[in-house]
């Protein structure tokens, strides 16, 4: 969050140097996702959003242009979208085991920098664990007492925010919107 500030455009409206420190520190950022809470990955993820790279871009072309040798595949995708992709294949690795209610904050700041095809496999992953989870703790209730933590679990605007990104990326899973369905006619 402390790189917000940077995040912006000059104030005369042309890039400034602000733009390639955020840039810059933000490559610092993808280089250690592993060590990220999911809060943080979220963070990182929204700050990708918001970093404008045409002076980095810039830069690259410069760089490719004048001969520097380097991996190509690195060089062929834009700084954004290269950081963007390291932040999706991490949100991928950690679907099965992260918090469901960091799920949600995540996958809405994804959307807008990854593509839909690249973002699909994440969102079936974590429809998976959702599905998972709501089944698991609609069953208990119909064994004994409410689960006064039901909200606590996944909340209505939560589950809406899984159920926009879905509809942005056009995926569909007939199991999600079932268990939704029963989900938030539980909650009341």
């Amino acid at each position: 969050a402390a790189l917000l500030p940077l995040c912006r455009l000059g104030s005369e409206g042309a890039i400034g140097e602000d733009s390639a420190i955020a840039s810059a520190l933000l490559e610092r950022v993808v280089e250690k996702l592993e060590e990220l809470r999911p809060e943080e990955l979220a963070t990182a993820a929204e700050l990708c959003g918001l970093v404008d790279d045409a002076a980095v871009s810039e830069e690259t072309q410069a760089n490719t242009a004048a001969g520097d040798d380097g991996d190509e595949a690195a060089q062929a995708q834009p700084p954004p979208l290269r950081r963007a992709l390291a932040i999706r294949a991490e949100a991928y690795r950690r679907a099965q085991d992260m918090p469901l209610a960091a799920m949600p904050r995540l996958l809405a700041a994804l959307l807008p920098i990854v593509p839909q095809d690249e973002l699909r496999p994440v969102l079936r992953r974590c429809a998976g664990r959702i599905v998972s989870r709501m089944e698991d703790a609609l069953a208990s209730e119909e064994q004994g007492p409410p689960d006064a933590r039901r909200a606590e679990i996944f909340g209505a605007d939560a589950l809406g925010a899984v159920l926009y990104v879905c509809a942005a990326c056009e995926y569909r899973d007939e199991e999600l919107l079932e268990v939704c369905e029963s989900w938030l006619l539980a909650l009341g």
